[in-house]
């Protein structure tokens, strides 16, 4: 599903953000092997800060990235390969300036090993824990610990940014009613399975080892906890896996293509005075009506389609919504009413709420923040644009 939904520029720019707030906190925890490569000299991947950043160390950091959202989603779709370049620079900014700004202490990092659950046995610490752990991963402890205190400062910088954020009432229960409000709407789903067939007839050989060719890395197997992270396989051993990303990239991309041509007939003849009823009739669409939903449940129908859910409960009623991609395809759909909140639940709920809109208040602020923060590091990206070398 998460691969379905990155074909939509949106969920790329959410994803990009969903990253780096997921991986603010310390990472270096969950890799299992160090994937440091030997310096490759005279070679530069870019300036921040009017600092040059060598090619060594940014596969190094694009790497420990990488494996970190493998074993959040697996393996990492192509479109998401602009975002994880992206999210490099983002760490080695935060990194310049969390060393700038923030101090981390002996007692500070020495009280973060000790609390870690890895290292401990019946909650206590045991150093042969810690040892073995970082022994594991080819490191010595100081070498560790002096990439656990990069790690440690971001995620200090990013409190200290964050920390006057404040919310009122009135914002948590906005965001109550938000997520509460159920709205009745009739949606016009094209399937991408119905595009199934013509997707098989378009392929080719040639066009199975240009898609393996061009990022091979998408079709390795993931990390898992016990094993360290993986090798691309050949392509006759991922063939199979090259076809089905292929063919459902056909699919969902023909499906948007046919969403794209109802909308704009369907706005047609609703701006010529035909209602959405109407409309649906003339051009033998049978819409989908759904039992009432919020904007986070599952459509009836459909499933979990929360990207859809979103967009839908903020439409103004009788608007025809953007074409929005769901699991099974593309969606348009309008809203016939909204649903009166059931206002009772609010004092049960008003601190869950008052916490997630600060959550998401203290995201806003910060990413408002390293937007301008990027902007200062005057960051000069010299990496062509061909899938990035891996570290040696």
């Amino acid at each position: 599903m998460f691969k379905k939904l990155l074909h939509s520029k949106s969920v790329q720019r959410r994803a990009a953000w969903i990253l780096i707030i997921v991986l603010v906190p310390p990472f270096i925890l969950f890799f299992h092997t160090w994937m440091g490569g030997r310096p490759i000299a005279g070679e530069t991947a870019g300036i921040i800060f009017g600092r040059p950043i060598p090619v060594s160390d940014f596969q190094e950091e694009y790497a420990r990235l990488r494996q970190r959202v493998e074993e959040e989603i697996g393996p990492v779709p192509a479109a998401l390969e602009p975002v994880l370049r992206d999210q490099t620079w983002d760490r080695f900014i935060l990194q310049t300036e969390a060393k700038r700004r923030v101090k981390v202490s002996n007692q500070e990092l020495a009280e973060f090993i000790r609390t870690q659950p890895a290292f401990q046995r019946e909650g206590r610490f045991v150093p042969e824990l810690y040892h073995q752990f970082v022994a594991a991963r080819g490191m010595t402890p100081s070498f560790f610990e002096a990439r656990l205190r990069d790690e440690l400062g971001i995620t200090k910088l990013a409190d200290s940014v964050t920390t006057t954020v404040t919310v009122t009432d009135e914002e948590a229960h906005d965001a109550f009613v938000k997520a509460r409000t159920k709205i009745r709407a009739e949606l016009v789903v094209v399937r991408a399975d119905s595009f199934t067939d013509e997707a098989k007839r378009a392929l080719t050989e040639e066009a199975l080892r240009r898609a393996y060719e061009a990022n091979p890395d998408a079709f390795r197997p993931a990390a898992t906890e016990e094993d360290a992270p993986t090798a691309p396989r050949r392509f006759e051993d991922a063939r199979a896996d090259v076809e089905r990303a292929l063919i459902e990239e056909h699919t969902m991309a023909a499906a948007r293509d046919r969403a794209r041509q109802l909308r704009e007939a369907l706005q047609a003849k609703h701006s010529a005075g035909a209602s959405w009823e109407e409309a649906c009739a003339a051009l033998s669409v049978k819409p989908l009506r759904p039992s009432p939903f919020t904007r986070a449940e599952p459509i009836e129908g459909l499933g979990d389609a929360p990207l859809a859910g979103s967009v839908l409960a903020a439409l103004p009623p009788q608007e025809l919504s953007e074409v929005l991609p769901v699991p099974q395809g593309a969606l348009v759909g309008w809203v016939i009413e909204r649903l009166p909140t059931e206002e009772a639940a609010w004092e049960h709920e008003r601190e869950s709420f008052r916490t997630d809109a600060l959550t998401r208040k203290r995201q806003e602020h910060f990413r408002e923040w390293l937007g301008e923060l990027r902007r200062r590091a005057h960051l000069k990206n010299l990496l062509p644009a061909s899938p990035l070398p891996a570290a040696q």
